[in-house]
């Protein structure tokens, strides 16, 4: 292709050059020709985003969620930050990245949480993730569709009779930040 063909590209097809720059992980070449083109903030947070997620959900020997977070810390505007955090929510796999991003939204981020029932439910999936890493990795996929429910993840264990397991999720849970936060009100409550 010829330059002019790119300068074109750049302008009126600019979905076709950014897939073709995030698809090679050319991240630090599609910052620039943003600057350069003046692309908008939809185009700036989809570099960050992908940016993020290969740093967060790369092979385990390129994972870096140090410079994930820096770059997070980093972003431009506090919606901005919220925005790449749900991305990165929706696409994020591994249990270290999911935790990783719920624990930045949860201490950066509270007053951009629109609602209590939001703040509610990314809490209880911190938990849920929290829970889910206190068990051995051959077992959490069993448990990881409980994620946004930790007090029933405990439950299923209990009824699965992996009751040294459970111990540990009540363990970690109790020690927690945020376990004052789990909505209780639907348990039963026990008469002595």
């Amino acid at each position: 292709r010829h330059w002019s063909q790119l300068a074109y590209d750049s302008k009126e097809r600019c979905e076709y050059v950014l897939n073709i720059l995030l698809k090679n992980k050319a991240f630090s070449l599609a910052r620039e020709w943003v600057q350069v083109h003046g692309h908008g903030n939809d185009i700036t947070r989809q570099i960050e985003e992908e940016y993020i997620y290969d740093l967060l959900e790369g092979s385990d020997d390129i994972s870096d969620p140090y410079t994930a977070q820096g770059v997070l810390e980093d972003l431009s505007s506090e919606s901005m930050k919220l925005n790449v955090c749900e991305g990165l929510l929706s696409r994020c796999h591994k249990l270290e990245s999911i935790m990783l991003v719920l624990q930045f939204l949860l201490s950066h981020l509270v007053s951009q949480i629109p609602s209590k029932k939001k703040m509610k439910s990314l809490t209880n999936q911190l938990l849920g993730v929290k829970a889910l890493l206190t068990l051995p990795k051959f077992i959490q996929d069993q448990y990881r569709p409980l994620m946004g429910e930790p007090l029933l993840i405990v439950e299923q264990l209990l009824i699965d009779v992996k009751i040294e397991w459970a111990s540990k999720v009540i363990e970690q849970l109790s020690e927690d930040e945020y376990i004052s936060y789990i909505d209780t009100s639907d348990c039963p409550t026990l008469e002595p």
